[in-house]
């Protein structure tokens, strides 16, 4: 009988030691942890045992990145105590001492060369409840807008588990700590990284610029000389250094120098209904938006006022654009060049005529006259 009774207990611990949850995924780490198991309390003990992390990865970069991502963390049940999650490589915003959410954010700081994702780590350990009922837990995690609202998100929930348990031996029967007269337990991460990714979708722009001559006196075939100034916003950018200038056919337009060269002054000329594009040679878009600053001049005007319109506004008296403009997805800037065409102005350019008329006249006079002095001698 006695014999028997010890058979039928150790079933009765073998049977417990089987009650498994998978539970959403975030660290591991060794805490020791004292609660209720039915009628024996417990102990947290490591075996194969990771912290999780939650890492961000960007690719696309063209200019360097700094902005702060918020991801939210939470449970299904109230097996965890959310404000004790240890979290590290990032900032704790909230933490619940119920059920609810645990907050942080991570920084995202990188250059064009960046290739690493940056991670914050999660223990979940010291957070288990030492009431928990071996229920199991869901963590969902989330990622929210970027702190500026100027890169896309992860929109995917990602869902992580945990598996925790009594910890068995070799036997599969529950292990006894006689001097604690607790059995173990066991915590262990089904999955050690969850990873939230987006690309830049950088969207590439040109300039389109126009030239323009009006009023009578305005002379079509006359070449204007201009110059763009295009900087790169940061020095750090992976946007192209060089640039070229290319007609509506695609054929390049002589610069000086050749290829322009981003952070110094590109010369070319245009004429009457000309029409280049700066960066953009019809079937390939080379400046990024968003990463550079430019400056147009128009000089050597002579008596032509001018005036520009960018982007089909309101036209603006200057032969120069505002410095340091920033490049937009569209930039379209037209130069309107006049030429007087009042009475006053046609005067001007009439009179050496009249003055070549009048002394013509004057020398048939004095010549007539000269000769009819003679007849009459």
């Amino acid at each position: 009988m006695l014999k028997l009774k010890k058979v039928k207990e150790r079933e009765k611990m073998v049977k417990k030691s089987k009650i498994l949850t998978a539970a959403a995924a975030l660290a591991l780490g060794v805490t020791a942890l004292s609660g209720a198991n039915g009628a024996s309390a417990y102990t947290v003990v490591p075996q194969n045992a990771d912290n999780v992390k939650v890492c961000r990865t960007m690719t696309g970069i063209i200019d360097p990145v700094s902005t702060t991502f918020t991801y939210t963390v939470a449970p299904d049940s109230t097996e965890f105590d959310m404000s004790r999650v240890a979290v590290t490589g990032g900032t704790v915003v909230t933490g619940s001492t119920t059920s609810g959410s645990l907050v942080f954010t991570m920084d995202f700081n990188a250059n064009a060369s960046t290739t690493q994702p940056i991670c914050a780590t999660l223990n979940f350990v010291p957070a288990l409840k030492s009431s928990a009922t071996w229920n199991g837990t869901a963590f969902t995690i989330k990622e929210t807008a970027s702190s500026d609202n100027q890169y896309d998100t992860d929109t995917a929930e990602k869902t992580l588990e945990i598996a925790y348990t009594l910890n068995v031996d070799d036997q599969n029967a529950p292990i006894y700590n006689s001097q604690t007269g607790d059995y173990e337990s066991l915590l262990t991460a089904k999955s050690n990284q969850v990873d939230f990714q987006t690309a830049i979708v950088t969207t590439k722009t040109h300039i389109e610029l126009t030239k323009k001559v009006r009023g009578n006196l305005a002379e079509p075939n006359k070449q204007f000389d201009f110059s763009i100034t295009l900087n790169k916003k940061n020095q750090q950018s992976s946007a192209t250094n060089t640039y070229h200038v290319f007609t509506s056919n695609g054929t390049a337009v002589a610069t000086t120098p050749s290829p322009c060269q981003a952070g110094s002054a590109c010369t070319f000329k245009l004429k009457h209904n000309d029409t280049v594009y700066i960066g953009y040679d019809g079937s390939q878009n080379e400046l990024p938006v968003g990463s550079y600053t430019y400056t147009i001049s128009e000089t050597n005007t002579g008596n032509y006022t001018v005036s520009y319109a960018r982007n089909n506004g309101a036209e603006a008296t200057g032969s120069t654009t505002p410095s340091g403009k920033n490049l937009e997805e569209e930039e379209k800037i037209v130069f309107f060049n006049e030429y007087s065409d009042s009475i006053s102005g046609r005067f001007f350019v009439i009179f050496p005529f009249i003055l070549l008329a009048i002394i013509a006249a004057i020398a048939i006079y004095a010549v007539r006259r000269s000769s009819a002095k003679k007849e009459q001698a």
